[in-house]
């Protein structure tokens, strides 16, 4: 990975010591249908308001995930897992078929298991109806490591994978024959000193099978073992399998596993843009710890702007007094506000700055008397007539419709900026009690929701000296259709992914530019929320966040 210079805010591990939540469990069972009703047991661990037995689940909404055990390991094995991710904020299953020895487990139908439960507890029968986030990820140890990658090459609705000292699956599924249809970000742990999945179908042979993208790491810990995944007892079926020796001590290979898998999941399952940052750091900074560092496709995130910062500059008319203003987010909740301004002189200005993270917004300009921010008239008989926005008040100017002598002044205008000082949304004049813009930030810039109808996109691509891909998006945010606007000049092949705010990739399109201007998907089919569309024409690549409404 990339070398960041950060400071780590949090090595999950340490925040495991100091629970955010009480660890809730309950023993729970499900039938699937499509295998002749199939009873699948699991033992779940959940953020609760109390510890134990079928506690309340806290409030809040958690990710979830389905985590997979080993051949013959008993799940009280990974009770180090259950309790540091329920009280982490994330809701962890356990499955509790195909535990046998003899008969030998049935890899495919372990892999199915965890694959409908991933799909249940995300569903409308999901035990924890209201506290469930929609993320999820798929996990599993050793043989429930092999099964993972089965299940995440043919589920839709898994997030991420991370698996542990993953053993390859028997036929007719194959944890190495599914990689090339992983299409999430993958990370698999393996350690040095695991001497049961040491030689053919290894991690690294699931890892080398996996296609380029989107991203994903595979991690050795060194002088890590095979049942040090789990509890590693002194007496299982895991650890009278595992001969060899030359292990750490079994609390720092939990210390690197939880850090790393939990920055991980933090990233993918909760958004923290932060998390990824740290992991990378993490790795870097612990080279005696962990090597084969190894990553295919793009760092979904090179660095994290917490807020956008914003320059407001308000230039009143002869009523400061009358003008306030605010900004509300996307769900219609004030961010931030300011006025009115009674002590500005006529004629005045101020700045204001705010902050805000990535995110759409509006930006809401008001006036007590319903004039906006142009002078009115100055006799009692005509209060409620306006002047024309834009037009110079002189003193003892006459309007010749009313015969009344009007205050002297301009209309006011207001612009909100970039830190660059690149204009965002700009207005003023007469536009009544209310005036509206539209605006979003994105990578911490904030950027201008532009109409179809604006003609801005011709102005900004109308210069074929332009050598870099550049696109706007509009309607931003859209509904049914969004439109790429774009300054590609040739006939070059185009890749376009539209990838959620997890970093999976939910579409992707192919198709040869001919000169086309514009581009039109059609999103009809997203739910609502946020998006990347991310086009790739030959070596360049540009992403963009849209909302669809």
């Amino acid at each position: 990975m990339k070398k960041i210079i950060t400071l780590i805010s949090c090595l999950c591990f340490a925040v495991f010591a100091v629970a955010q939540f009480q660890v809730g469990t309950q023993n729970l069972s499900i039938q699937d249908p499509t295998r002749g009703n199939r009873t699948i047991g699991y033992e779940v661990c959940y953020p609760a308001t109390a510890a134990g037995a079928n506690a309340p689940v806290a409030a809040g909404q958690f990710p979830v995930i389905v985590f997979g055990h080993g051949f013959g390991i008993s799940i009280s094995e990974y009770d180090v897992w259950c309790d540091a991710y329920a009280a982490k904020g994330y809701i962890i299953a356990f499955p509790t078929t195909e535990g046998s020895i003899f008969p030998f487990p049935n890899h495919e139908q372990f892999s199915l298991d965890m694959s409908f439960l991933i799909d249940h507890l995300l569903g409308a029968n999901t035990p924890f109806p209201g506290s469930i986030l929609g993320t999820s990820a798929i996990m599993g140890h050793s043989m429930g490591g092999g099964a993972s990658w089965a299940a995440a090459a043919s589920n839709p609705n898994i997030t991420t994978m991370v698996t542990l000292a993953a053993a390859e699956t028997n036929a007719p599924v194959s944890s190495i024959g599914a990689a090339p249809n992983i299409t999430i970000p993958t990370l698999t742990l393996a350690g040095t000193s695991d001497c049961v999945v040491m030689n053919g179908g290894a991690p690294i042979d699931m890892y080398n099978a996996l296609p380029t993208g989107p991203y994903h790491v595979y991690l050795d810990i060194i002088g890590g073992s095979h049942c040090q995944f789990g509890a590693a007892s002194g007496f299982s079926i895991c650890t009278t399998g595992e001969f060899c020796g030359g292990f750490i001590p079994i609390a720092d290979q939990h210390n690197q596993m939880l850090t790393t898998t939990c920055l991980w999941m933090d990233y993918y399952l909760k958004d923290n843009c932060q998390a990824f940052l740290d992991l990378q750091t993490y790795i870097d900074t612990n080279e005696g710890n962990l090597h084969n560092s190894m990553e295919m496709g793009t760092e979904p995130v090179t660095s994290c702007t917490a807020c956008a910062s914003l320059d407001l500059d308000i230039n009143f008319d002869g009523f400061p007094g009358q003008t306030s203003w605010d900004i509300v987010d996307a769900n219609g909740a004030v961010v931030v506000s300011g006025g009115s301004y009674p002590t500005i002189p006529a004629n005045g200005n101020t700045t204001e700055n705010t902050c805000l993270p990535d995110g759409c917004y509006t930006l809401n300009f008001y006036d007590s008397v319903n004039n906006g921010m142009c002078p009115f008239q100055s006799t009692t008989a005509s209060v409620g007539t306006f002047v024309t926005p834009g037009t110079l008040i002189t003193p003892g100017s006459i309007v010749a419709t009313l015969g009344s002598v009007v205050t002297p002044g301009l209309c006011g205008n207001y612009t909100l900026s970039n830190a660059d000082g690149t204009a965002i949304v700009s207005g003023g004049g007469g536009f009544g009690n209310m005036q509206s813009n539209n605006f979003c930030v994105s990578g911490g810039v904030g950027q201008l929701i532009i109409r179809e109808d604006s003609g801005t996109y011709e102005k900004q691509y109308a210069d074929n000296t332009i050598n870099t891909l550049q696109i706007l998006l509009s309607p931003n945010p859209a509904k049914d259709d969004l439109n790429i606007y774009h300054n590609i000049k040739n006939n070059d092949e185009l890749y376009i992914n539209i990838i959620n705010i997890n970093g999976k990739i939910i579409q992707q399109i192919n198709q040869n530019m001919n000169g086309d201007a514009v581009i039109s998907l059609d999103v009809h089919h997203l739910s609502s929320g946020f998006y990347f569309v991310q086009l790739i024409a030959g070596e360049n690549m540009v992403t963009r966040k849209f909302v669809k409404q």
